[in-house]
């Protein structure tokens, strides 16, 4: 093992309080297993009850597509609020490292939670990083990578996500 994947090792055995690797490696193969299972279901009330049991926090009815990658170190640290939609094949990010010693200076490991607020529309090949937050009855439009805060009653789209509009009707919305 080389000197970086042992540093990966010791942060995640720090995070998750396990002081042991064979321990540590058989919480993130019930974590895989669940979440390779819940990418190939059909069912999304299945779906998301898989990820229920990975630790990420869902509402009651919620949608989610097809082949949704939840982080698979850290799902705890992702909340989908009721009736939101996750489009198939969107990626959600609670975390980022790097290998590299010469890119921790400009490209630091991080490590935080994500929310997808109620009501809102991630569409399908959408990438949310970590620290995002989605605002309630927003949506994030088709191949979309969110790097910033999305505001609630908004539409972004682009890579990086850009502010096209606010949603008008916001009593229509709630009904």
């Amino acid at each position: 093992m080389n000197e970086q994947e042992e540093e990966a090792y010791q942060d995640l055995m720090q995070y998750h309080k396990i002081n042991n690797k064979f321990l540590l490696k058989w919480k993130l193969g019930k974590l895989w297993l669940l979440h390779a299972i819940a990418s190939k279901v059909p069912f999304p009330g299945i779906v998301a009850e898989l990820h229920r049991m990975r630790g990420v926090k869902i509402a009651k009815n919620v949608y989610i597509g097809n082949d949704v990658h939840f982080d698979l170190f850290h799902p705890e640290l992702i909340t989908v609020e009721e009736y939101a939609t996750i489009g198939m094949r969107t990626m959600i990010f609670a975390h980022s490292s790097n290998w590299s010693p010469y890119l921790k200076s400009f490209y630091p490991r991080m490590t935080a939670p994500v929310k997808i607020g109620k009501g809102s529309w991630v569409a399908a090949g959408c990438m949310i990083l970590p620290g995002v937050t989605i605002g309630e009855h927003s949506v994030v439009a088709i191949g979309c990578v969110v790097v910033r805060d999305v505001q609630p009653y908004s539409v972004v789209m682009g890579n990086p996500a850009k502010f096209i509009k606010k949603i008008e009707g916001r009593q229509t919305a709630e009904r």
